[in-house]
């Protein structure tokens, strides 16, 4: 199969920890990705956000069933862009993703999971809060990541990290 460029991200913050997570990933990536298929493979939360006003709202139940769902299953889930994006925004940090968009009516990803695969748009990947890593043969959408944040690498293909 053939590879799909892929670059990577480190920006980190004064704390030398990473300066953005999926949320901010979400939003930069959005123009490209709304009428597309996604699937979450895998995704361990580290820390979710106890709210974002200053009440502190309580985390809706069904972000705490779906991030259970995932810690407890190998599944690959199905979502809903829009659901992806609410769920994110209680996420503080992400240590483990892949996150998996295809086309309307392609074959949904299946196990094991060739991130190169041609009927994939775009993956998602956070690397262990080390690094993120977006791979996708749409150029516009590589140079949109490359233009946002300072700390790059592009890589030549998909590298399964876990």
């Amino acid at each position: 199969m053939s590879s799909m460029p892929t670059i990577q991200i480190f920006d980190l913050d004064e704390r030398r920890i990473l300066a953005f997570d999926m949320v901010d990933i979400l939003q930069l990536i959005e123009p490209f990705a709304t009428g597309l298929r996604w699937y979450i493979a895998r995704c361990e939360i580290v820390c979710l956000v106890n709210g974002t006003s200053e009440i502190k709202d309580a985390i809706p139940a069904w972000v705490l069933g779906l991030r259970s769902t995932l810690a407890d299953s190998k599944e690959i889930v199905a979502i809903e862009w829009d659901t992806l994006k609410e769920f994110a925004r209680n996420i503080l940090q992400t240590e483990w993703a892949n996150l998996i968009a295809v086309n309307p009516g392609a074959t949904p990803p299946a196990e094991p999971l060739d991130l190169n695969n041609p009927a994939f748009e775009i993956v998602v990947q956070a690397v262990d809060t080390g690094f993120w890593a977006i791979t996708t043969r749409n150029d516009a959408l590589i140079a949109n990541v490359a233009n946002h944040f300072k700390a790059t690498k592009i890589v030549e293909k998909a590298v399964r990290y876990f």
